[in-house]
């Protein structure tokens, strides 16, 4: 069914132009919310969903055609899973700024 396999490719594509599209924000949005979390705004509530994006860019990335994406925010991700008990030193800050510019860079190249 050639039909189904063009349609297919057609939604395939929009789904990763919709992402493209998106990126720039959710990674926009990562960053300001561990800006806060770092500068003293630590939320448990907060620091979840930081991390919870976070693992969705690990997961998804590569999917949309951003391998590095993934690969960067699987490394920050594996970084994140021990924080969550409370605001971090500034050497965990520094780390996890550098992730996410990781991710950043890697988005775009």
């Amino acid at each position: 069914m050639p039909g189904n396999s063009d349609e297919t490719r057609v939604r395939i594509a929009a789904l990763r132009k919709e992402y493209q599209e998106q990126l720039p924000g959710r990674l926009r949005e990562l960053e300001e919310t561990w800006k806060s979390l770092a500068g003293g705004g630590w939320s448990a509530e907060a620091f979840q969903e930081f991390h919870r994006g976070v693992h969705a860019l690990a997961g998804s990335g590569a999917l949309f055609g951003y391998p590095g994406v993934s690969t960067s925010a699987r490394a920050l991700d594996l970084q994140l899973m021990p924080l969550g008990s409370g605001p971090p030193d500034p050497e965990t800050a520094r780390r996890v700024a550098a992730g996410l510019a990781a991710i950043k860079e890697a988005a775009v190249s």
